[in-house]
């Protein structure tokens, strides 16, 4: 159907782009939680029930990936069976490093598997906890794989309590959604730069010059779910602080007060 084609292109295309950025809709979340639980789909194991949540260890999670069966995939903490997605998730698949026993939530930023496969968040910039939010409201909300459980772990307590680290990831991901709104806000009527292909003199590459009418400059916006634009602004006058990857601010490189700004190609 359109929703599960939707969700493979999802799968097969978008996992290494992490741009986008979503609340999580919980009320719909418990409801679905409610129903599964009557439908008893949250007895059987592995895991151990607690208070009507399944609660994974990391040896089930371990042994669920040795038998291929059912495939676990865990991100933020919370399990989701993504059996029916195995020509992503199965062994010798290109995703398969998240279904190999462990929450490696931090790879949903790179897909590499040999270097961020991770549940540690705690050093992310505004953009990145976008970027985690929007594979975890992915998950949470698709109808074609299936949320199972939370893991023992970072996240999670061992009866299934949400954890310092896992709030502090929220209060992030909250803080990127406010960023953005603000952003978009900010954008309306504002005046997108003119672009255009230019060779550098210094080293001889292509690179993107933008251009505004003085005095306005050129200036950097991260919009989710529309991506990178340069847009028309004063330029700032205060210390701006390190790049979270999504607040409006000049390319780097280009000066403060300057109309024209040359990005790439160095």
């Amino acid at each position: 159907d359109a929703a599960a084609d939707s969700e493979t292109r999802n799968d097969r295309h978008r996992l290494p782009k992490l741009k986008r950025s979503h609340l999580s809709r919980a009320p719909l979340l418990s409801v679905a939680f409610l129903i599964l639980l009557g439908l008893g789909l949250f007895i059987a194991s592995p895991g151990q029930q607690k208070q009507g949540l399944r609660v994974f260890e990391t040896a089930d999670l371990e042994a669920a990936a040795a038998r291929q069966d059912p495939l676990l995939l865990v991100v933020t903490g919370r399990v989701y069976n993504v059996s029916a997605g195995s020509d992503f998730y199965s062994k010798g698949s290109s995703y398969s490093g998240f279904a190999n026993g462990i929450d490696a939530t931090r790879a949903f930023l790179t897909a590499d598997f040999e270097n961020d496969a991770s549940d540690d968040l705690s050093n992310l910039t505004l953009a990145q906890c976008a970027g985690v939010e929007h594979w975890a409201n992915f998950y949470a909300n698709s109808t074609k794989y299936t949320w199972v459980g939370v893991h023992h772990g970072r996240y999670y307590t061992a009866t299934g309590e949400p954890t310092e680290e896992l709030r502090a990831f929220q209060q992030c991901a909250l803080k990127a959604k406010q960023v953005s709104q603000e952003t978009r806000e900010r954008v309306k009527g504002a005046q997108l730069c003119s672009k255009e292909r230019v060779t550098r003199e210094d080293t001889g590459r292509r690179a993107v010059q933008y251009v505004c009418d003085a005095p306005l400059v050129p200036q950097r916006c991260e919009i989710p779910d529309v991506g990178q634009k340069c847009y028309c602004f004063e330029g700032p006058t205060e210390d701006l602080g390190p790049d979270d990857g999504l607040s409006i601010r000049p390319y780097p490189g280009c000066a403060r007060d300057a109309s024209t700004c040359i990005v790439g190609g160095g």
